[in-house]
């Protein structure tokens, strides 16, 4: 006769789940460090090009010429003709796993008139014309751009894997 459990599982029934479990859990772990690096990517390039937009929205505003400036390793801020910050922030991720690359080399800031365009900077450095975003640990990250278009006065994240304006989400050809 066969007799039935009213309720419960055994001990090997548990230990078989967990081992289950345990299995599962380490084939998911490589594509769930994939994608809390790229979530990295994007939240440190959305933060940068909301930062630009914020520039010039506030040299407009304060009809005077504004900076946007990035220390690669800190964050942003954003600066009026007294140097006084009017805005800062911080990089989200603070473990220094995300590279910030401001193009061309030596260029950290760029610099808004009253009229929201692009104006040399002050102090004759170069005008920052894309900020390249990176993972410095995963083997192929999903790289983005913060590119700053002087002539149109626009700024945009783009993927450097495509090409613009073949794929909207790709970026102009030539940029660094």
């Amino acid at each position: 006769m066969l007799l039935m459990r009213r309720n419960g599982f055994t001990i090997v029934e548990l230990l078989i789940g967990m081992v289950i479990m345990a299995i599962l859990m380490l084939f998911a772990l490589p594509t769930y460090q994939e994608f809390m690096g790229n979530t990295r990517i994007r939240n440190t390039a959305d933060s940068l090009a909301h930062g630009v937009r914020l520039a010039q929205v506030e040299a407009i505003k304060r009809n005077e010429n504004v900076t946007f400036e990035v220390a690669p390793a800190v964050g942003w801020r954003i600066r009026d003709l007294a140097a006084a910050d009017l805005h800062v922030e911080p990089f989200s991720d603070t473990s220094g796993l995300i590279l910030v690359d401001p193009r061309p080399a030596g260029a950290l800031k760029l610099t808004y008139d009253p009229l929201g365009r692009f104006v040399p900077n002050d102090d004759a450095t170069p005008v920052m014309t894309s900020i390249r975003v990176t993972h410095t640990t995963m083997s192929t990250p999903n790289d983005l751009r913060v590119t700053t278009d002087p002539a149109w006065g626009s700024t945009r994240v783009c993927e450097p894997r495509f090409t613009f304006p073949a794929d909207p989400a790709g970026c102009p050809v030539g940029l660094p």
